[in-house]
């Protein structure tokens, strides 16, 4: 019976005739949400950052600790580049969306790797993108934190100072 809180439910879709299996969700629960001034201080003082424009990624891997997510982030949008609070939102909705969409990879690599990542995604233009171009260096940011996570040293990424 699929109803108990321990048993996992099978990700299946059918479209097309194809039938597709999803290994991990396509959800961005409230679980997964960095929060918490310990986190985030620790995020900005011990992490690592390099930058997809428009996005600043600021990344801290730790070896996995019976934590159950494995993955947290947070999503900023400064008051300082966008003075209105709707544009600051639709931006962090775009920013949350591409991430949401693009998450699997990265989730199957830490779990195979055994780790624990905390992540922050900085916007640092100082003009709106559309979603085709958020998404596009949402890819880009991803692509190259599984690298690291990986274990394929990036030598152009920087310690946050």
């Amino acid at each position: 019976m699929f109803g108990k809180k321990n048993q996992a439910i099978p990700k299946v879709f059918c479209t097309f005739g194809i039938v597709f299996y999803m290994e991990h969700s396509a959800k961005f629960p409230k679980s997964e949400h960095l929060c918490g001034a310990k986190n985030l201080t620790r995020l900005f003082e011990q992490g690592n950052a390099f930058i997809a424009y428009p996005l600043r990624v600021l990344y801290l891997q730790e070896a996995s600790g019976g934590v159950s997510e494995t993955l947290r982030v947070v999503v900023v949008v400064p008051k300082k580049r966008f003075k209105r609070a709707v544009d600051r939102n639709r931006l962090k909705r775009l920013m949350r969306e591409a991430y949401r969409l693009n998450k699997p990879e990265l989730l199957t690599a830490l779990k195979e790797n055994g780790k624990q990542m905390l992540l922050a995604f900085h916007y640092v233009a100082d003009n709106k993108m559309e979603f085709a171009d958020v998404e596009r260096k949402m890819k880009i940011a991803l692509k190259r934190i599984i690298g690291t996570v990986n274990g394929q040293v990036q030598t152009d990424s920087k310690k946050n100072d």
